[in-house]
């Protein structure tokens, strides 16, 4: 939500104690935080749900093409190919196979994002219309596999594709299939920050139940209301899932994060436009150390700069990320505009310490002496039923009580996520899709006074 000056940087990195720097520079006043949403959806066929291409009438680029000329968003280029559009501070950018992934700029009030939405997605209809492509908003694609799927032209992808046959068991099915909601909270300082972090892990099993939305893999029903989980679960241990520093509990500091991301495998730097694929043969605390892999083109690398720490962080996948704020990452992708109740809710259970700590004690009143990563993967399983008796609830309580009235209205929208069936999306993807879903139907979100 705040750009450090660390990401174009050039400047050597000489000293490990400076990697705080960049979330420490980004902690604000509690009257300034902001909450923004990346929402992540698949370009489909209309007719048969398989992903659009990148080239061709109606394809990818196509799409950002219309959408610059029409809706004035600016086009960004790589190798001479449209790869991203930003506006005002929003932006639309490629996920790997096609997928379409819209970044708020980040608000403190939902009225507002609602409205920034709203304008976003009905510009993607307007362009739509008439087409033979839409929007699938779903949290793993019901038909395509790691084979059928396109891959975008984007350098970073090809060398991400690669290295995911060296690590877990479902990396490719993660870049090519899944689809997410991302919500980034605001930081006042380190305890502060930290504090949100180690919440929310223990939050990622609630959260995943409440949001399962991708129960069916290459046409058929798999054993998950979450499959999107499970694969992640399976990508890549050494830099996604929960990790081994949240024992520490509420003793966390901006330097266990740091400490687990210095020893993760670096997939690439970049050096004036070019990336170098680094194919995990250093982790980053080698890498500051003055090792260089035996790579192609290992002479420009050189010694560890500010923007290599940068992207090295964006390459990391947990559960709950820490960059420039405390990023949610455990939600399946819904259609619009349900993912507005799930703002709403972490709105309410972070924004103040009495919330955060009321949330804390609602869920030590469950506990559960499995893991967070077992009770994750059941979450991903069986979906709200493994959601402890009384804890929505109580959630929602401390939500609405840290809402405005006219916010709190948006948590109503977290009933209509459990009135969806997703096991229902081959034979009635209408209500997946952005045309002809709810989004259509309740341009102005009137869907909420509805309820």
């Amino acid at each position: 939500m705040n750009q450090n000056s660390w990401v174009n940087s050039e400047e050597e990195l000489t000293n490990e104690s400076d990697l705080t720097l960049p979330f420490q520079s980004s902690c604000k006043p509690i009257d300034q935080h902001r909450y923004g949403i990346e929402l992540e959806q698949f370009l489909v066929q209309r007719e048969d749900l398989s992903l659009a291409p990148y080239e061709g009438r109606y394809g990818v680029k196509w799409l950002l093409q219309e959408l610059t000329r029409k809706h004035g968003w600016e086009p960004h280029l790589e190798n001479g190919n449209i790869i991203e559009l930003s506006r005002n501070g929003e932006h639309i950018t490629l996920e790997p196979s096609g997928g379409i992934e819209y970044v708020s700029i980040p608000h403190n009030s939902l009225t507002d994002l609602r409205n920034d939405i709203t304008q976003a997605y009905s510009e993607l209809i307007d362009v739509l219309k008439g087409s033979e492509l839409d929007l699938l908003m779903t949290g793993y694609h019901p038909i395509e596999s790691t084979e059928s799927a396109p891959l975008m032209p984007k350098p970073r992808y090809d060398f991400m594709f690669d290295y995911m046959q060296k690590v877990g068991t479902h990396g490719r099915n993660m870049m090519k299939l899944t689809a997410s909601a991302q919500i980034a909270i605001d930081m006042t300082d380190e305890r502060d920050g930290m504090r949100k972090l180690l919440l929310a892990n223990h939050l990622v099993p609630y959260f995943t139940a409440l949001t399962a939305n991708s129960p069916i893999s290459t046409g058929e029903k798999t054993d998950y209301r979450s499959y999107r989980t499970f694969v992640w679960e399976n990508t890549d241990r050494t830099r996604s899932s929960f990790p081994d520093f949240l024992s520490k509990g509420s003793e966390l500091t901006f330097q266990d994060y740091v400490d687990w991301a210095l020893d993760v495998p670096m997939y690439f730097v970049k050096r004036e436009s070019t990336y170098i694929p680094l194919h995990g043969l250093v982790t980053f605390r080698e890498f500051l150390n003055g090792a260089t892999p035996d790579v192609d083109q290992a002479s420009m690398i050189g010694r560890a700069q500010k923007r290599d720490w940068e992207l090295h962080l964006s390459t990391l996948f947990p559960w709950i990320r820490l960059r420039h704020y405390v990023e949610i990452r455990c939600f399946d992708m819904l259609p619009l505009p349900l993912h507005l109740g799930t703002v709403a809710l972490v709105k309410g259970i972070f924004s103040s310490d009495e919330s955060i700590s009321a949330t804390f004690a609602a869920l030590e009143a469950v506990r559960s002496p499995k893991s967070l990563q077992e009770q994750t993967l059941e979450a991903a399983q069986a979906g709200r039923s493994t959601i402890p008796s009384g804890l929505h609830e109580d959630i929602l309580e401390i939500a609405r009580a840290s809402l405005s009235s006219e916010e709190a209205e948006y948590l109503q929208l977290l009933r209509k996520m459990s009135e969806l069936d997703p096991t229902l999306i081959l034979e009635q993807p209408q209500h997946f899709l952005l045309k002809e879903g709810l989004f259509t139907r309740y341009p102005d979100f009137d869907l909420v006074e509805s309820l």
